[in-house]
This record gives C-alpha cells, sequence and structure tokens, in this order.
C-alpha cells in the first residue's frame, strides 16, 4: 500500500498537484495534477522574478533545513505577493512550483464558515512539499484594522 501511494505522489515534470481547502469538511480536496508554465514565461520585471526564484531554491536547500533544525526555528516561509487581478500572481506560484516539484494548496480564510482551529488544522495537514495560498487575504483586515 506504501508503495502505491508513494508512486502515485511522485513529481512528474513540468506539473504540479492542486488541492482546494474544503471549509464544509475540513479537508484538502485534490484537484489533480496541472502542467507548470516554465519560470521564463512569467511576465515580471526580471530582477523580481530571479530575486524570488533564488530565495526559494537558498530556502530549499539542505543547508538552509539543516540551519533551521540546528537553531529551532520552524521551517516555513511566506511570500506576500499583491496587485490588481491579471497581474501574475498565481502564474508565479503555479511556475515556482513546477520548477521546485511543490503541490499548491488553495484556500480562502475570507470564508464565513473559516475559523482560526480551521486555519491551524489547513496549516498542519497540508500534503508534504507544498505551497498554501491565501486567497484574497487583504479581504480579511477592514479600514479600520491596520
Amino acid at each position: 500500500c506504501d508503495g502505491l501511494i508513494a508512486r502515485a505522489e511522485r513529481h512528474q515534470a513540468n506539473t504540479f498537484r492542486l488541492y482546494q481547502w474544503n471549509v464544509e469538511h475540513g479537508y484538502w480536496r485534490h484537484g489533480g495534477v496541472r502542467t507548470a508554465r516554465p519560470i521564463e514565461s512569467v511576465v515580471l520585471p526580471e530582477e523580481q522574478r530571479k530575486r524570488t526564484v533564488d530565495d526559494m531554491g537558498e530556502f530549499l536547500s539542505t543547508k538552509t533545513k539543516r540551519f533551521y533544525a540546528s537553531h529551532g526555528i520552524p521551517y516555513k516561509r511566506a511570500y506576500l505577493f499583491w496587485g490588481v487581478p491579471g497581474t501574475g500572481k498565481t502564474s508565479l506560484i503555479q511556475a515556482l512550483a513546477g520548477s521546485f516539484k511543490r503541490s499548491v494548496c488553495f484556500m480562502q480564510p475570507t470564508d464565513p464558515k473559516f475559523t482560526d482551529d480551521m486555519l491551524r488544522d489547513a496549516v498542519a495537514y497540508a500534503p508534504a512539499k507544498s505551497l498554501i495560498v491565501f486567497e484574497d487575504i487583504d479581504a480579511l483586515f477592514s479600514k479600520d484594522r491596520q
């Protein structure tokens, strides 16, 4: 059984697995395997794209993972991509997933049924080697909340 699971989860070149958090039932729903676009095809200023790719590559290195472990630091990385719709945020995430052999997990924390406990569970039970994407995170904050 373990061999079948490992074979099913094996990464295929230029693809990524897609997951969506199911708020109703509190689990990651597999949405299939998608073709990843080449990182070079993402329309962004070259320096911005290079800085993001280099940073993620360094973070995912064995050396960095060992450093975090030896210093008792949780091994996590966060990026905030912002901009109006159509500016390449999702394209960049999908290209990074394909380049670094990661799954992409989308969640909508603005859903009225979404709770703090659900957030904790979603992060704790995310598939291994995943990029977790909080969609429309800015909508969580009102004008009065800084």
